[in-house]
């Protein structure tokens, strides 16, 4: 009897035992739980981050490049224009008109053929992004 008494009260402490385990199992599954979804609710939010970044860098990059491109637009504008400068060919205009007005027809026309042909090799120059010097 005494046995079966001892057998009994360790079984009940068994099964108290096994109760608590499973309880605190289960607390623990819970706790898995919540923190994976915190973790996946993170990720979540840093992979967003990145991609912000990310689109926030290529617009940098485009900037940056569109700034590049308008100015080496503008200096082979102003590569072009210092060529030939405006007050030099208003001169050689000028001196042009001065001969036909002072009816010197052949110097008119030999100092417009030398000017046309400055100005074509002028513009065919700038094609080049070198010029020898002999040219």
């Amino acid at each position: 009897l005494y046995m079966g008494y001892k057998s009994a009260i360790t079984h009940r402490s068994l099964h108290h035992q096994l109760t608590e385990v499973e309880r605190l199992s289960q607390e623990k599954q819970q706790l898995l739980a919540m923190q994976n979804a915190m973790l996946e609710r993170q990720l979540v939010q840093q992979t967003n981050e990145v991609m912000l970044e990310r689109q926030l860098e290529a617009q940098r990059v485009s900037q940056l490049r569109s700034d590049f491109e308008r100015r080496v637009a503008e200096a082979e504008m102003t590569g072009l224009r210092s060529q030939m400068n405006p007050h030099f060919i208003f001169n050689c205009l000028n001196s042009i008109k001065l001969y036909a007005v002072d009816n010197e027809s052949e110097k008119a026309s030999e100092y417009l053929t030398k000017f046309s042909r400055l100005i074509r090799m002028v513009l065919e120059n700038s094609r080049s992004e070198r010029v020898t010097l002999q040219n």
